[in-house]
């Protein structure tokens, strides 16, 4: 089964889960972090600098050369994000590039993928929903553009991408999502 435009695998392999799945954790972990208000666009500097930390979340910038290729990743083992200077500084600034960014890593944890030897990427086809970036993609989408307010406050995909903050490109996948759930018909 292939989500939205993830044809192939790109993490490890994880228990699958379905959207609905995904759906329910990443609202639980709304409410968890108080997230449920009125606002649309959450604030990613305050969830990153202040709710993730009550929850023992702990975030590290480090230099793009610890991370190479990546703007920040999770140890699920530890509760420690790391986030590189320049993604750190794009958050602050609220480039929407950057909007999913949290929440993507966050999934790791309320997911619980923990690689482990029998997880790891032998190069075995898996689908989409058994994939653990796949599914932090899903709960990230989830996390900042819950279905009630897309429903709520959006029309088109150029309303998701502008009322949530969020590149076009991922305001076009949460869509179709939500349209082949049978949830939403945008125009």
């Amino acid at each position: 089964m292939n989500i939205g435009p993830w044809h192939r695998p790109r993490g490890y392999r994880v228990a699958p889960r379905t959207v609905g799945e995904i759906r329910a954790v990443a609202q639980r972990a709304r409410v968890l972090l108080g997230v449920t208000g009125p606002e649309l666009d959450l604030d990613m500097v305050s969830l990153l600098e202040n709710k993730l930390r009550k929850h023992g979340i702990h975030f590290h910038i480090v230099s793009p050369d610890q991370l190479p290729g990546d703007a920040a990743r999770i140890e699920p083992e530890t509760g420690r994000l790391l986030i590189t200077e320049p993604a750190y500084d794009s958050i602050h600034e609220r480039d929407p590039n950057f909007q999913l960014l949290i929440p993507h890593e966050l999934a790791h944890l309320a997911l619980e993928h923990v690689v482990t030897f029998a997880r790891t990427n032998t190069g075995d086809a898996h689908s989409a929903l058994e994939d653990s970036e796949v599914q932090a993609d899903v709960f990230s989408h989830e996390f900042v553009m819950p279905v009630h307010q897309v429903k709520r406050r959006c029309q088109t995909v150029d309303d998701i991408a502008r009322v949530f903050n969020v590149p076009k490109k991922d305001a076009r996948i949460r869509a179709g999502v939500l349209r082949g759930d049978g949830i939403l018909i945008l125009g």
